[in-house]
């Protein structure tokens, strides 16, 4: 595996459940066999995909062939293409200006601290997603899970020490409260992930680190 290759890839459990509902066991095998070779190669080759998924077969229904030749599943294509992206933005906003020879001195540890800054990011990263992808479902909206202008909220709270759960707890009880009344309009992450965020919870127990 590459050394930048994201060790994870998103799993929506509900829609693989709906979309296999009548499968055997040995088709879901297949199936989840021929995704994990589509993560950890960007693609699955002819050789592979042949050896694995049964001509015409409901699991080799679920990948299409690209132009390089090689077979993809579309969702997993585009959750990992958007993880992609949204790392690279995340990075990006990360860099600060080099310092000069003078001003620079060396860090100790920092191979350590790079590894833990690394963990840190993915795990805010996964959860970032995780809670755009429940806004999004809950409000029927289309929020992008890379705009950072809600990722500063998030992290705000992720660095507080809330979790996905208290952000689900806030979304679903503003969601009861404001849903069909004069303050929808304020059922949007910047509101609701604001400064206001623990009060929103209500029984959300302060968790600063």
């Amino acid at each position: 595996m590459s050394r930048n290759k994201d060790p994870a890839v998103l799993f929506y459990t509900a829609d693989f459940l709906a979309d296999t509902t009548l499968w055997n066991y040995d088709e879901l095998g297949r199936y989840i066999k021929l995704l994990c070779i589509q993560h950890l190669q960007d693609g699955i080759s002819e050789d592979d995909f042949t050896a694995v998924a049964e001509s015409k077969s409901r699991v080799a229904s679920k990948f299409t062939r690209g132009d390089d030749g090689l077979y993809r599943n579309k969702r997993m294509k585009e959750e990992s293409d958007k993880r992609r992206e949204f790392c690279e933005k995340q990075r990006a906003n990360g860099l600060k200006p080099k310092q000069s020879q003078t001003e620079a001195k060396p860090k100790p540890n920092r191979s350590q601290s790079k590894a833990r800054a690394i963990e840190n990011e993915n795990v805010n990263i996964n959860t970032i997603v995780d809670i755009i992808d429940y806004l999004n479902t809950k409000l029927n909206t289309k929020y992008k899970s890379n705009a950072e202008y809600i990722n500063k909220h998030i992290n705000a709270r992720l660095n507080e020490g809330f979790t996905y759960e208290d952000f689900v707890t806030v979304i679903d009880k503003k969601y009861a409260e404001w849903h069909g009344t004069d303050m929808a309009k304020f059922l949007r992450p910047e509101t609701l992930f604001g400064t206001k965020f623990q009060g929103y919870g209500y029984r959300i127990a302060y968790k600063a680190r």
